[in-house]
């Protein structure tokens, strides 16, 4: 449906159109030289303002995509940095970003255990973690040592 009213800002070669969708009526700007569609006003003043051709997509007006760093190539392989003081050494800490979500482009790190692999997320899993292995590691040799010495001094062997 084409909106008779246009806008005193619309450049020629653009329509109004109107079109409805579940019940609620959206408007859109459709270039009738290249048939690109427009959902707002920037967008439309910004391909009219070079020089009337209009070729590639018009700019996106999500926040995800507003939030995606400069380098548009995508690495495929994290970025390993140097560790955190608070994390033991040989630990492997890896800088990745999000690929798609809500917090789609945001960075995130990853702690990578090295002698099971195991990866954390978060620095109290990584705290949380350490815990228990140090714990259960020093009473596995409280336990072999309690041993050791009850079985040295039973003179009944």
């Amino acid at each position: 449906m084409v909106d008779g009213n246009l806008p005193e800002w619309l450049p020629p070669g653009f329509a109004q159109k109107i079109k409805y969708r579940y019940g609620r009526k959206i408007k859109f700007y459709y270039n009738s030289a290249t048939g690109t569609k427009y959902y707002s006003k920037r967008d439309v003043l910004r391909c009219a303002g070079r020089e009337n051709v209009c070729h590639d997509t018009p700019q996106a007006t999500s926040i995800e995509d507003n939030k995606l760093s400069d380098d548009k190539t995508g690495s495929i392989e994290p970025k390993t940095t140097d560790s955190p003081e608070w994390l033991p050494p040989g630990w492997i800490t890896e800088e990745r970003t999000r690929k798609s979500g809500s917090l789609m482009g945001k960075t995130y790190m990853v702690y990578i255990e090295p002698s099971t692999g195991r990866r954390f997320y978060t620095k109290p899993a990584v705290t949380k973690y350490l815990k228990t292995v140090n714990h259960t590691g020093n009473t596995t040799k409280q336990i072999k040592v309690k041993k050791a010495v009850t079985e040295t001094v039973d003179p009944e062997n």
